[in-house]
């Protein structure tokens, strides 16, 4: 259900987002990260879904990785990414 609230000097239309499912995603060519809902009740005339974007100002939004992701350290720094299969790595033996 949708209500709305007064933020700033505007009226939102509010819904609550817990359980809502999207994708994180990353501006091309910019350090913009923007959270993408699709509604996959609605098709767009070019084809694909409908979706809506939304700017995260969230300070500290709780998430679960549910997609096929992987964590990789590589001395001081530490990256979230597809994992190694989707990226084409190649897996080497360790020197124990």
């Amino acid at each position: 259900m949708t209500k709305k609230f007064k933020r700033g000097k505007q009226i939102a239309d509010v819904t609550e987002a817990k359980g809502v499912k999207g994708f994180i995603l990353r501006e091309f060519g910019t350090d913009r990260l923007f959270f993408r809902v699709y509604d996959k009740t609605k098709t767009r005339p070019e084809g694909g879904w409908e979706f809506t974007d939304y700017d995260i100002t969230h300070s500290d939004l709780e998430i679960e990785i549910i997609g096929e992701s992987a964590f990789y350290s590589m001395g001081e720094r530490n990256l979230l990414d597809h994992s190694p299969q989707t990226l084409g790595l190649v897996e080497i033996e360790q020197n124990l």
